[in-house]
């Protein structure tokens, strides 16, 4: 084995080598606290809001249809806000998940 190594070394000396590639630069994950509207899967406070209705919406629908009429129609209402939003920023997951780059511009 350190033979075989002996041998390898000299060849590696005249192997050119190349200029170091370049570092790609990763963007880091955004922190700022702004919601943005149109990717509302982007950013900190998007994410955590999306988290905060699927937890809310999971316990409000069962409520909903065991609850009497007087507390029934408030959260209603706010089932009414909550579900087209929490399907908003579903579909901004899916979209930036599986929809190539070239497209989504």
């Amino acid at each position: 084995m350190i033979r075989g190594l002996k041998s390898v070394r000299p060849m590696m000396m005249m192997i050119k080598r190349s200029k170091p590639s370049p570092k790609i630069q990763i963007a880091p994950k955004s922190t700022s606290p702004k919601v943005d509207l149109i990717e509302a899967d982007v950013g900190y406070l998007g994410t955590k809001y999306f988290h905060y209705m699927n937890f809310g919406l999971l316990a409000a629908f069962p409520i909903v249809l065991v609850a009497p009429k007087v507390i029934q129609t408030p959260i209603e209402l706010a089932l009414c806000l909550f579900f087209p939003a929490h399907a908003h920023i579903s579909m901004n997951y899916v979209i930036s998940d599986y929809v190539p780059r070239s497209i989504q511009r």
